[in-house]
Order: structure tokens, then sequence, then C-alpha cells
């Protein structure tokens, strides 16, 4: 899937954000080591900063937001 197509398609936005989540959880269910949720956070910020200027404030975007909160404890 290209970058640029889901940058600007809805339908595909949301394809992304669901794809994303799944990631994370694969990392945290799945993944040897400690650095689960350093991969995870850098999964979350490359989608987030090439989405940021057409989805910010979108239900995808606070998704988004949400997992990188959950990282944080």
């Amino acid at each position: 899937m290209a970058g640029s197509e889901w940058e600007r398609d809805e339908t595909r936005w949301k394809e992304v954000v669901e794809m994303t989540d799944h990631l994370v959880s694969a990392y945290e269910n799945y993944a040897e080591g400690g650095n689960w949720k350093g991969k995870a956070r850098s999964a979350l910020r490359g989608v987030m900063g090439k989405g940021r200027d057409s989805w910010e404030g979108t239900e995808g975007w606070n998704t988004l937001e949400a997992l990188v909160e959950g990282l944080k404890s």
C-alpha cells in the first residue's frame, strides 16, 4: 500500500490505524526481550509522522495517541 494513498483516503487511513494497533499488540504479546515498547513507539511515530498533516484530530489519530500514551506506563 503506497504511503500517499493512505495519506489521502480515509478508508485506507482507518486500515493503517487498525494494522498499527495490531502491530503494537503483537509487539507486546510476542516480542522477545525488553525493547518491544521502543519498537512499538517507533512504528507509531512513523505512521503519525506521515499522517499528521492529513489526519491529526481524527478518531484514528486519537487511537494512535492513546496507544502512545499506553506505552508510557
